[in-house]
């Protein structure tokens, strides 16, 4: 992880602003992709020979690497005008008022819409973009419940928080443009993500891209365990990859805990 560290900051201080690492835990290869726009050059000679060692695998694309889904997921944050902007995860309290998590790429200025349709405020409380993922929370006029949408009819209850997640874990998502949910299998765990030359640490790797048409925010569950909140999708390796910050660090990132009761 040190060297995963050293190799994202010498791409940044040498302008490149999108880029996403992962460390192979069954050979030890730190996976490098790099998106480089056509014309510039290309990073491998810019920077030491120390971070580019016989272990690391760099891929370079000059092609958008990654999005950060936004639409048409679980019950929806839509913006003054009623457009789709970003999907709710779990219920968080900070111990005197409850609110709805989502992701923190999100605009700040939303409303809450059911899937019935009604819509109410949510009021913005904070945002975390950084060491310990991507994250962000609403507060609302309803009562916040210990519940997450499995399905677009079903909400199942949230027991438990998810520890440290390991490569070959069966974990499912929600959401709505499917009707259902899709379930895949930890691909890598401790994932750097840097978008627009912020960076985003500890996110988890999915083996491919099972979301359709968008989804940041919604939920990465096991049963009735939460695990994870979507933030989009990045080509790592040349795969299309789902990727997620991790319900076990929300309370570290913006002092608030996934309800479970």
């Amino acid at each position: 992880m040190r060297q995963q560290s050293t190799l994202r900051e010498d791409l940044l201080a040498h302008g490149f602003t999108d880029l996403v690492s992962g460390i192979d835990l069954f050979t030890g290869n730190l996976e490098v992709t790099v998106q480089v726009p056509s014309g510039q050059r290309a990073p491998r000679g810019l920077v030491p020979d120390s971070v580019l060692a016989s272990n690391v695998s760099l891929l370079v694309e000059s092609q958008s690497i990654g999005r950060d889904e936004h639409t048409y997921v679980g019950d929806s944050l839509v913006d003054d005008d009623g457009v789709f902007r970003c999907t709710t995860g779990f219920v968080v309290t900070d111990g005197s008022e409850d609110g709805v998590l989502t992701t923190g790429h999100s605009p700040n200025e939303l409303n809450y819409q059911e899937n019935s349709g009604n819509t109410y405020d949510a009021l913005f409380k904070a945002q975390y973009k950084g060491y310990y993922g991507d994250y962000q929370w609403h507060t609302t006029s309803h009562t916040g419940f210990n519940k997450y949408y499995f399905n677009d009819t079903v909400r199942r209850s949230v027991s438990a928080i998810g520890g440290a997640p390991a490569v070959d874990d069966y974990r499912c998502f929600h959401g709505e443009a499917s009707g259902g949910n899709s379930c895949d299998y930890v691909c890598m765990t401790m994932v750097n993500v840097v978008r627009d030359g912020v960076s985003y640490e500890r996110l988890v790797a999915m083996d491919s891209d099972n979301t359709i048409g968008g989804g940041s925010g919604g939920p990465w569950f096991s049963g009735s365990t939460a695990w994870g909140i979507h933030k989009g999708d990045e080509t790592m390796g040349g795969t299309v990859r789902n990727i997620w910050s991790q319900a076990r660090f929300v309370n570290a990132a913006l002092g608030v805990t996934i309800r479970t009761s």
